[in-house]
């Protein structure tokens, strides 16, 4: 209790002093740090973040068909509705693409974390 009454008089003290930094009053000790949160938003129940978006959209507007349904293995309608709509620049824009859904969304998340093969 008497650990909560010093905190309480401190803070009180330093907000009236226009001084908002706790952590460097040896009877308060340091704040906890906090990771950002990052952006999370779902197209098609599929969750991705700020990152992924962003690799996703990226990988989709250099890759051509072969690859997208070869190597991705996507659905070969799914890979031709993606090239042919190149260049897309939303998440919203490639989720409403033809054959795109669900799975095809899953394996473009893969694809984007996993890294190429070595080359020769």
């Amino acid at each position: 209790m008497l650990r909560k009454c010093m905190i309480a008089s401190v803070f009180a003290a330093m907000l009236l002093s226009g001084c908002a930094d706790l952590s460097s009053d040896p009877r308060v000790g340091p704040l906890p740090t906090t990771k950002p949160v990052p952006l999370v938003r779902y197209w098609d129940g599929v969750a991705f973040t700020t990152t992924e978006v962003e690799a996703v959209l990226a990988y989709v507007n250099t890759v051509d068909v072969d690859t997208l349904d070869l190597d991705v293995g996507l659905d070969r309608r799914a890979a031709r509705s993606i090239v042919q709509a190149q260049p897309i620049t939303t998440m919203n824009r490639l989720s409403s693409l033809y054959f795109v859904g669900k799975v095809t969304l899953r394996k473009l998340k893969v694809a984007v974390k996993t890294p190429p093969p070595p080359v020769g």
